[in-house]
C-alpha cells in the first residue's frame, strides 16, 4: 500500500489575547503555521501525513505546548487555542483527499 500525502497545522498565536479583550473569546485570531519539522523527529515526521491520530495527538501537543508557555506570561487561566490542520493524502496513487476537516478545531 502507497501512501503520500502532506500536513500544514496552524496554531492561533493571539487566542489569549482575543479572549482577553472580547470577554467570550470570539476576537478576531491570528493563525500561526507551525513547522512539523521542528518539533517531531524524523521518523514521526515521515509518518505524520498518512495517519488522521497523530495529526489529532500533535494538534493536542501544540496547544498543550502554547498553553504551558503562555501559563508562565499570565497569572490567570490560559484556555486551549485552536488548531487546525491541512492535511491531504493519496492512497494507491488516487485522488488526494483530506484526512482531517480543516475547518475543525483539533485542539
Amino acid at each position: 500500500r502507497d501512501k503520500a500525502g502532506f500536513v500544514r497545522c496552524a496554531i492561533a498565536a493571539n487566542a489569549t489575547d482575543a479572549a482577553a479583550a472580547d470577554g467570550d473569546g470570539g476576537g478576531a485570531l491570528r493563525f500561526v503555521e507551525v513547522d512539523s519539522k521542528t518539533i517531531l523527529s524524523g521518523k514521526q515526521n515521515n509518518q505524520f501525513a498518512g495517519r488522521p491520530l497523530m495529526i489529532h495527538q500533535f494538534a493536542h501537543h501544540l496547544a498543550e505546548r502554547h498553553v504551558a508557555r503562555t501559563w508562565r506570561k499570565h497569572t490567570r487561566l490560559v484556555p486551549r487555542p485552536p488548531v487546525h490542520c491541512l492535511a491531504i493524502a493519496s492512497v494507491n496513487f488516487r485522488m488526494p483527499q483530506f484526512l482531517v476537516d480543516p475547518r475543525v478545531d483539533l485542539a
